[in-house]
């Protein structure tokens, strides 16, 4: 191995590598306070506090899409579960964080479109891709910037997205569900 030089570039970039894993893991930590201090938790039950409201939105985002199924799923260290879904009687409510397509919403932070799960990268390995062939969904994060979870469309065939700002228009759903969220 290399002696590294401090102050030289190798130094500057396992210090920056240092950074985005600790930023990372504060990340999760407040996902994980957050989700606590709202009450949301990973029981496979509806929401009784926020069940109305989450099932209302999710109505207005498959119709907005033009989508057979919706969801609201937060995200834990370990876990993606939803607490509300139409349409999807046949998905978990529940998976693996991994495995979940709502977890791209966490890397990227914002709109996630996957046209169609086969072939796109970030979900490919999901094994889910055969159910789920469509995928839309925007990050839900708190009025103090924390992303706790995503609203999502679904549809079980691809689908090419013509009118992006019709999809666009999940976000501005999803972050009436943070300023709820955040009261």
């Amino acid at each position: 191995m290399p002696t590294v030089i401090p102050g030289s570039f190798e130094s500057l970039m396992r210090s920056v590598s240092d950074f985005n894993v600790m930023a990372k893991e504060v990340s999760e930590a407040l996902r994980a306070s957050k989700l606590k201090e709202i009450g949301i938790v990973n029981d496979g039950q509806p929401d009784r506090n926020y069940h109305l409201t989450f099932n209302n939105i999710i109505e207005v985002a498959a119709a907005l899409c033009d989508t057979p199924a919706a969801g609201v799923t937060f995200i834990d260290d370990l876990n993606a579960f939803s607490k509300a879904m139409l349409g999807g009687d046949d998905l978990p409510k529940g998976c693996r964080r991994e495995d979940s397509y709502c977890n791209a919403v966490l890397a990227q932070t914002d709109l996630v479109i996957v046209e169609d799960s086969r072939t796109d990268l970030r979900v490919s390995s999901s094994p889910f891709v055969e159910q789920v062939r469509f995928y839309a969904g925007a990050p839900i994060t708190t009025k103090d910037g924390v992303t706790i979870g995503a609203l999502c469309v679904l549809d079980y065939v691809p689908r090419t997205v013509h009118d992006r700002d019709k999809f666009e228009r999940l976000s501005n759903l999803a972050q009436v569900l943070g300023d709820i969220l955040s009261r």
